[in-house]
């Protein structure tokens, strides 16, 4: 019976090598020959010979043909120990350490990771095979076993790994001399994940709306004296340097509160109707701040070249929307809340008297002034989906760089894994290279809490 699962990504997070796991154990035919993935029902990791099976995959799907390796998993492949076709025995757990060192001494360079997942309480242990690459020389065995000399080439093709023929030396050599003319980089996700959403939910925003009327309703402070001072005898008093007369009950510049309940009531409903055309643009913000809500890809370059200008696109497969321009509204700065009535009751500032004794209040704040979007360093256009180019940035050996956080608007549910292709080019050397990743869709957290307001926050003066 042929495999259901979905290989047109890689399987690289342990909720994906697990469901690799369960589809061997449960769809593959023990007569099933594949060239990206090998299942072995057991073995003793602690033992040289079991340990050579390993270190003789290795070497051999890292020598497969690049366009054959594409066809499935973005070109990985796979080493399964502890399961196969309608049994699952696991193996005895090992440091990890443990094994890569010893398989290291056969498999030199060649790129590789032990992941250990359990499924139904036992163990099994994947090893994940990077895919062959433009450039890579051919891996050979770096020490002798058993018959096989040091220097020996292994080539994978479906269920077999054998010793490579010429033909499969001749290609590749090939392999090795595009390295030449390609440039050489790997684009993955960090983290591979991104938020699903956002979703303006209208019932969470009433509910909102009736707390905060709840609140604001409450009874007002104690009643203030009914007779008062008069407020611009303080101050006539303040201009002579006189002390304010200590049974005043007014601060300098104040008056009595002369609105009635009705007045204060229809003030909570004004405040109430502009807070209610607020708060979406308050979550569309928040979530553009939110680092779940952007896609983060690093660029890996595991050579000792430096790529000048290297210039990245990916395209993101599924329901995907560029981001803030598609909701039509400016989200790059928080939106500004409507005063809150103050409580009835406040004595009231004369009119300018602010400005007087606040100079700073002349001065809008910097909320207040014109927002200047930042400068983008990448371009974003919706295709059927969305396509992304990053401004170009040069690459150093060896060392992972990471691209400019995008935020997009994903509406794919949340579990789906959004299929990503990629294409990487460089000015200082000639080609193109691609592939493909995978990003999982994930639940986004409550935005909604995030609102101003609610029981005990505090209201206007």
């Amino acid at each position: 019976m042929a495999f259901s699962i979905d290989t047109s990504a890689p399987f690289l997070r342990p909720s994906q090598l697990e469901a690799l796991v369960v589809a061997v154990r449960d769809e593959a035919d023990k007569n099933d020959e594949h060239d990206w993935v090998e299942w072995k029902s057991t073995l003793d990791l602690t033992i040289a010979a079991d340990r050579w099976h390993l270190a003789k995959q290795i070497l051999g799907f890292s020598n497969r043909a690049i366009a054959t390796s594409k066809r499935h998993a973005g070109g990985y492949s796979y080493v399964l120990v502890g399961v196969e076709p309608g049994a699952l025995a696991g193996v005895t757990t090992i440091d990890n350490a443990d094994l890569v060192n010893p398989l290291n001494r056969w498999v030199g360079p060649a790129r590789w990771s032990p992941e250990q997942v359990v499924v139904d309480g036992k163990t099994v242990m994947v090893i994940v095979v990077d895919p062959p690459q433009p450039g890579d020389d051919p891996f050979t065995l770096r020490k002798a076993y058993d018959q096989f000399n040091e220097g020996a080439i292994f080539v994978r093709t479906p269920g077999r790994t054998d010793r490579a023929t010429s033909a499969q030396i001749t290609d590749l050599m090939a392999r090795a001399r595009a390295g030449t003319a390609v440039v050489q980089v790997v684009v993955r996700a960090e983290p591979a994940t991104v938020e699903f959403g956002p979703a303006y939910d209208a019932q969470r925003a009433q509910e909102w709306l009736a707390e905060r009327r709840t609140e604001l309703m409450l009874p007002s402070r104690s009643k203030w004296p009914a007779t008062k001072p008069s407020p611009y005898a303080a101050l006539r008093q303040f201009d002579r340097g006189l002390v304010m007369p200590a049974t005043s009950v007014y601060g300098l510049g104040e008056q009595p509160d002369k609105r009635t309940e009705e007045d204060y009531e229809r003030e909570v409903e004004e405040y109430l109707a502009k807070a209610e055309e607020t708060v979406r643009d308050h979550l569309l913000h928040q979530r553009y701040e939110s680092d779940g809500a952007t896609l983060r890809l690093v660029v890996d370059n595991p050579t000792d070249r430096n790529f000048q200008k290297l210039v990245v696109t990916a395209h993101v497969h599924g329901d995907v929307v560029k981001w803030p321009s598609s909701v039509g509204v400016r989200v790059y700065a928080a939106p500004n809340w409507p005063a809150v009535p103050a409580v009835l009751g406040t004595p009231r500032k004369l009119p300018g008297i602010e400005r007087l004794l606040n100079p700073a209040a002349l001065y809008p704040r910097a909320a207040d002034r014109a927002i200047v979007n930042p400068i983008p360093r990448f371009e974003i256009e919706d295709t059927g989906s969305v396509t992304i180019t990053y401004a170009a940035v040069d690459i150093r050996p060896r060392t992972p760089t990471a691209l400019p956080a995008v935020a997009v608007m994903v509406r794919e549910p949340a579990g789906t894994i959004l299929r990503v292709e990629w294409t990487a080019t460089a000015e200082n050397v000639d080609g193109k290279i691609e592939g493909e990743l995978g990003v999982e869709v994930v639940s986004q957290p409550d935005y909604y809490a995030s609102l101003p307001g609610g029981p005990g926050a505090a209201r206007g003066q």
